[in-house]
């Protein structure tokens, strides 16, 4: 009696499997499986568009966009949005007040951190010159800005927190 290659035992295989699939993907179980009201449903769901609120500033802190200095490009008012699923977006620019150790803003609560936070943000100095800078978030909602431009101009722009975590 002949050997049987070991190619020719796995060769049925190959070809039974293929058959299976081609036999599931023509039989309409994954046409159906798309086209289920849950699938549909969660495919079509767009999320809710953020509505943007004005930052609560305190101890002399503008808007970028209300003061008269050299930054060529606004990023507009400080606003705060939060997200259905609970996370807190920043944005705009600020001019801190001069003494960076007192807050420039106070979110609301709602809005806040369960904890101190602290994000590396970008700002100017007073020659205009781009530095790096630090936002710190406190569980009651007051934001304070370190760093060379800490009352010069703060850039809000991609800050975001999970509410209470």
């Amino acid at each position: 009696m002949k050997k049987i290659s070991a190619r020719m035992t796995r060769q049925p295989l190959a070809v039974l499997l293929l058959v299976a699939v081609l036999v599931g993907a023509g039989s309409g179980v994954g046409y159906a499986a798309t086209r289920h009201p849950a699938v549909q449903s969660r495919a079509t769901a767009k999320p809710a568009a953020l509505v943007w609120h004005n930052l609560h500033l305190l101890n002399g802190a503008t808007s970028s966009g209300s003061s008269n200095h050299a930054i060529s490009k606004n990023p507009g008012n400080p606003q705060y949005a939060v997200s259905s699923q609970g996370v807190v977006y920043l944005a705009g620019g600020i001019v801190g007040p001069s003494n960076s150790s007192l807050p420039a803003f106070n979110l609301p609560v709602g809005a806040r951190p369960g904890f101190y936070d602290c994000f590396t943000i970008y700002s100017f100095d007073s020659s205009y010159n781009q530095q790096v800078g630090a936002l710190h978030i406190y569980a009651n909602g007051d934001g304070e800005f370190q760093g060379a431009g800490a009352s010069v101009f703060d850039s809000l722009s991609g800050v975001s927190f999970v509410i209470g975590h």
